[in-house]
């Protein structure tokens, strides 16, 4: 099987939704209709945890590692003008943390597109995630940190990234510190 985190090139953004942006509402349920049915997510299977309506977020386990897969574009209903502005929604937000809590697995792991944090220089600097660890302290990025540390998340996994570097620093309140 093939279990994928949406991005902003699957044409079901929340701004496309609405045909403000990027996509027209005829992609935007094309897309999706065809996901749905050519590449549906394991949402009906015994080892899954459920998730999204749409089968955009999801989880399951295999082996000793839960696998978690969000979505960080259906949510936002605009184009999120700040880093702190992406939000992965209450719902999906909820979900992940009853995931996280109701996974007894040993490894618990994270995808998504991207992270909802970024620098504060322009759009296409938080848009696309860039910052790495500096910026991932930011909105709703900051509670799925937070939720990570309490329930032991081994790694998340990130892919929409433009530019690559290695980031030593970790926030810890409104500090830095090396590490």
């Amino acid at each position: 099987p093939i279990y994928y985190s949406l991005g902003n090139h699957d044409a079901e953004n929340g701004w496309g939704a609405e045909g403000t942006r990027r996509h027209s509402v005829e992609l935007y349920n094309w897309s999706l209709n065809a996901r749905l049915k050519y590449w549906p997510g394991p949402t009906n299977q015994t080892y899954s945890y459920g998730g999204g309506p749409y089968e955009n977020y999801y989880a399951f386990d295999w082996g000793d590692a839960t696998f978690i897969i969000v979505d960080s574009y259906r949510y936002n209903t605009i184009a999120p003008p700040t880093g702190e502005d992406w939000v992965f929604g209450e719902k999906q937000m909820n979900w992940l943390e009853n995931t996280l809590n109701n996974s007894d697995k040993k490894w618990k792991f994270i995808f998504t597109h991207h992270i909802l944090g970024g620098s504060e220089l322009s759009f296409h600097e938080y848009n696309y995630g860039d910052g790495g660890g500096n910026w991932s302290w930011t909105g709703d990025q900051a509670r799925i940190n937070h939720l990570m540390e309490q329930y032991n998340v081994q790694i998340f996994f990130y892919g929409h990234v433009h530019r690559f570097y290695r980031s030593e620093e970790r926030r810890v309140g409104k500090e830095c510190r090396s590490r």
